[in-house]
Formats: structure tokens, C-alpha cells, sequence
């Protein structure tokens, strides 16, 4: 007796990890079939809140979790690619999207067909294409049904192992049904949930202990009880959230605020009616949903969801009210520091590979638009002997050799996480991108300490050396503009273009070398100055050199 219920104990849990881990799987491959489908629908955000509402339902249908969705929402907010109203309206959705999870395992009630065996036949078939199929599409729509038949598989476990449990204990049909209290059944839910951090999950298994009934035909959880402790799921998977933004800026951590009062005023909207009209509200489940309980449980869910976000969407400027008087600003009234930060990335969007691919390309343009300025910067100390650049020149070159650890280290991050081949073989290429992007850096402060130096010992490059500087400049001004086009569009159009402006730079640098020794012949310039200006030169030829390595890493990732 003993030995058969520890054993029937054992399945319940493993039917409980291979649901977890079927949705996981199921998740992180829908991600990889959207590709960067989720950053553009996430960048298409703006202030119109029912598009903010439908982008949170799409991005995490596909992401299987409205905590992860919540979680990369803080890390955008942490970063500033999103306000807080707009975060409020995605969440608003996620929430819906969630109850997705809760829809399919309610097929399993669909007396029609065997819902478990038909999946798990398809699980079969996804394990064949993952492993046999030359299409990567092929083998990640293959591990999407994978993951569909590891959820179902789990769900038959636990069904039976629960049935077997509640015929051997007859007392656990009792003990569950004794449960009535619907702050008690409210308070399971969170704690919960809190707990495994994954609001499907605790309605899934909800589904199941409904849906298991005694040897006298008694449900192990009824419908009442299960709505309860739905509620409660809505508040308990909060929490991920909010330890997710602890350490943050104060902006990301009020996102999380928002969250949490989304989800309580939103549980009170439903709670209140509910322990009023418990039984009419019931009924009207079943005449809406049948006499399936799984399928009222399900319906609940989506329908609690639906009706909360269609009564808080209006006060979305209120939720960030409410957070911002919850959350306050540090005396002195800002969250700057002044210090260097990454303007694209943030650890919390890690949660979704498949967005933080792009956002590290986003840093990096970034990252490479400041080498840009400084060169320009140094460019303009050389010809113009501008004397009130170098502070700003400095603290960009610092925050160059901030971003160059920052985004390696990150690099790191991703690579190991759970991203497909051609995304690791384009990260794997950002390592000597943003070697080269610093290498870029470097030479630009080579040429500011010789504008410095001329600038110090008053010496002046002449006018034809100038105007033979600035033309070399252009032509670099040109090559960059069409080398970040190419890094940013993965396009090899203009690589065409790129060859022949570094051609002509080759050439412009063997062209001054000549030029040099004229003047040099002729008296024109000092020993000194003919030095810096050959030496500028070089510079200058290595930097697009660099810009080209660039351009080429698109080309070697394409090949």
C-alpha cells in the first residue's frame, strides 16, 4: 500500500516536470520559428493601447509565459526602449496570452479522440524531423510538437497517477473537498504559484485535479474551488517579476508595480462578484462551457482575464500614477548616475534569446556610432585646432571601453543560451566586430593627441594637406554610412561600394605619402608636422580598414 503510493507519488511529480519542461521546450522553439518576429512587434509599441494589448497576447502565446513576458518588459523599460504606459498595456495582454496554456490543456477533456495519444504520435514525428530534416523551419515546427506531446504525456501521468492515488486514499478527495474557505483557496494559488513561478502551470494542474474523479464520482477539485485559486495564480506569478527588477533603475522597478497592481485590482474586480454570486457565476461557466469541468475551468480563466483588462485598459495613465507614488524617486529627484550604461541590453532580456540577438546588434551600431563621433572629433582638432572637444572625447572613448567589455561579457550570456546555429555563428561574429569597432576608437585618440600636440606647439598642417585630410575623411564618412547599412540590414548590396571606397582610401594614402615629400622638398612643412601628417595618414587607412572587417564579418556569416 505504502509502496504503491510513494510510487503513484513519484509519477505525479515526474508528470508534473515533463509538463513544465514540454512547455519550456514548446516556448523556446516557438521563439526560434518567430525569429526576430518579437522584437519588431515589441518596436511597433507605441502609445495606442489596444495595439499594446494584442502585442502582449501575441508575444507570449509564443512564449509560453506571461512572467517571462513581464520580466523582458522590465529589462526594455530598464533600458528606455519602452515608457511605462506602454508596458502597462503588453502585460494587459500577456495576461490574456497566458490562458492560452490552460485552452490546450483543456483539449485533453475532448471526448471526440485521444487527444494525448494524437500529440504523442506527433511527438514522434517532431523527434524524427529534428533529427533527420535539412530545413531548420522543418526541425523547429518538429520540436514544437515535441513539446505539445511532453505537456500531454505529463498531463496523462499525473490524470493517472492522481486517479490511482484518490482510489488507494480515498481521504485526499475529502481533505481537498474540506477546502472551502475562498481567502484560504485565494491564498494557495499565490503562494502557489509564487512557488513555481509559472502561472500555467498551477492551472494546468488544477485542470487535472478537476478533471480526476473518485470511485463515487466525485471531482477532486470543484469549479468553485478551482476558480478561487486561479485568482490567486494571477497574484502569485507577480513575484517573478519583482525580483527580477530588484537592482534596476527606479522606471523598470515601477513596471513591476505595475504588474502586481494590474493583477490584485484586477483579482478584486473578479472577487468581489464571485464570493457574492459564486454559485450563479458557476452556472453561468457551465452554460457556457458544458458539463466539462476542464473546459469551464479553461473558459474562466480566459473569460477573468478578457473582462479585467477591458475594465483597468482605460487607466493605464492611472497604473503609472499609482507606481510612481508606490516607487518614488530618490531625493534629488532623477535616477541618473552620470556613470556608463548599455542603452540596448539587459540581463532580464536574456529571458528571451531570440530579442536580445537583436538587441546586442542594436548596441553595437550604437557602440560604433560613437567611434564614428570621436573620429570626426579628432578629425576636426586636427584641421580646425579645435581646443574644446577633448572632454567630451574622453568620457566617449570611456564609454567605448565600457561598451567593448559590457557586450563581450554579454556575448557570453547568449551564446550559451538556448538560440539556434545561425544566430551562435552571428554572435560568435560580433566578438571581432566590437574589437574592431574599439580598434576604431583607438586610432581616433592617436589622432586627437596629434591635434593636441600641434595644437600645444602651434603648428599648422597646410592648407593643401588639409584639404587633402578632410577629402580622406569624407570618403571614411561615406564608407561608414554604407557599412553600417550592411551590419544593420545583413545585406551585401553595397559591399560593392565599400571595396571601392576602401580602394580609394589606399589610394589617398599613398597619394599624401608623395605629397609629403613634395613639401617636404619644397620647404612646405617642418620635419614635425610632415611626421604627424604621415602618420595621420596611416591612421586614417587603418581606420577603414576596420569599418571594412565590418562589413566583411556580414559577408563570412552569410557565406
Amino acid at each position: 500500500m505504502v509502496q504503491t503510493v510513494l510510487e503513484q507519488v513519484f509519477l505525479m511529480c515526474g508528470g508534473l516536470m515533463l509538463l513544465m519542461f514540454g512547455m519550456n521546450f514548446m516556448g523556446a522553439n516557438l521563439q526560434k520559428a518567430a525569429g526576430g518576429k518579437i522584437k519588431k512587434w515589441l518596436n511597433k509599441v507605441t502609445n495606442n493601447r489596444i495595439a499594446g494589448v494584442g502585442i502582449g497576447m501575441g508575444v507570449t502565446a509564443l512564449i509560453q509565459s506571461s512572467a517571462a513576458t513581464t520580466v523582458m518588459l522590465v529589462g526594455f523599460v530598464n533600458i528606455g526602449m519602452l515608457t511605462m504606459a506602454q508596458a502597462a498595456t503588453v502585460i494587459m495582454g500577456a495576461n490574456i496570452g497566458t490562458t492560452i496554456t490552460a485552452q490546450i490543456v483543456a483539449l485533453e477533456s475532448v471526448n471526440l479522440f485521444d487527444v494525448t495519444a494524437i500529440f504523442s504520435l506527433l511527438a514522434g514525428v517532431g523527434f524524427l524531423c529534428s533529427l533527420v530534416a535539412k530545413k531548420k523551419m522543418v526541425r523547429v515546427v518538429g520540436r514544437i510538437f515535441m513539446g505539445l506531446g511532453m505537456i500531454f504525456l505529463g498531463l496523462e501521468f499525473m490524470s493517472a497517477s492522481v486517479k490511482v492515488l484518490i482510489d488507494k486514499v480515498p481521504s485526499i478527495t475529502k481533505v481537498f473537498s474540506a477546502v472551502k474557505n475562498p481567502i484560504l483557496l485565494l491564498l494557495i494559488g499565490i503562494v502557489f504559484t509564487a512557488l513555481i513561478q509559472s502561472s500555467s502551470t498551477v492551472t494546468s494542474i488544477v485542470i487535472v485535479l478537476a478533471g480526476t474523479t473518485s470511485a463515487m464520482d466525485v471531482p477532486v477539485l470543484g469549479l468553485v474551488q478551482a476558480m478561487y485559486i486561479t485568482l490567486g495564480s494571477n497574484i502569485g506569478t507577480c513575484i517573478t517579476a519583482m525580483l527580477s527588477a530588484m537592482g534596476t533603475d527606479v522606471n523598470a522597478r515601477r513596471t513591476a508595480v505595475i504588474h502586481l497592481l494590474f493583477n490584485v485590482i484586477g483579482c478584486c474586480i473578479v472577487l468581489i462578484p464571485l464570493l457574492i454570486w459564486e454559485n450563479e457565476i458557476a452556472k453561468a461557466m457551465v452554460s457556457l462551457s458544458g458539463k466539462n469541468i476542464q473546459r469551464q475551468i479553461a473558459n474562466f480563466h480566459t473569460i477573468f482575464n478578457v473582462v479585467v483588462t477591458l475594465c483597468l485598459l482605460p487607466f493605464t495613465n492611472g497604473l503609472v500614477f499609482l507606481a510612481t507614488k508606490i516607487v518614488r524617486d530618490k531625493k534629488g529627484g532623477t535616477t541618473a548616475t552620470g556613470e556608463n550604461r548599455l542603452q540596448y541590453l539587459d540581463p532580464l532580456i536574456l529571458e528571451t534569446p531570440m530579442v536580445a540577438v537583436g538587441q546586442v546588434k542594436s548596441e553595437i551600431i550604437h557602440m560604433a556610432g560613437l567611434a564614428f563621433k570621436n573620429y570626426e572629433r579628432a578629425v576636426n582638432t586636427l584641421v580646425e585646432s579645435e581646443d574644446d572637444v577633448a572632454e567630451e572625447f574622453n568620457k566617449t572613448e570611456e564609454e567605448i571601453n565600457f561598451l567593448n567589455r559590457e557586450i563581450s561579457s554579454y556575448l557570453v550570456k547568449i551564446i550559451a543560451s538556448d538560440i539556434n546555429t545561425q544566430d551562435k555563428k552571428t554572435l560568435s561574429t560580433y566578438y571581432r566586430v566590437i574589437s574592431d569597432i574599439e580598434r576604431i576608437g583607438d586610432y581616433a585618440e592617436n589622432l586627437m593627441e596629434y591635434g593636441d600636440r600641434m595644437r600645444e606647439e602651434n603648428l599648422q598642417f597646410s592648407d593643401n594637406a588639409k584639404k587633402e585630410i578632410m577629402q580622406v575623411f569624407e570618403d571614411s564618412r561615406a564608407l561608414y554610412l554604407d557599412v553600417m547599412y550592411t551590419f544593420e540590414t545583413r545585406s551585401l548590396d553595397r559591399m560593392p561600394a565599400i571595396i571601392e571606397i576602401e580602394d580609394r582610401v589606399d589610394g589617398a594614402k599613398e597619394r599624401m605619402g608623395d605629397a609629403h615629400i613634395d613639401r617636404l622638398n619644397q620647404g612646405l612643412c617642418t620635419p614635425v608636422t610632415g611626421a604627424m601628417y604621415l602618420s595621420t595618414a596611416n591612421n586614417m587607412e587603418r581606420i577603414a580598414d576596420h569599418m571594412v572587417n565590418v562589413a566583411n564579418s556580414v559577408a563570412r556569416n552569410n557565406a
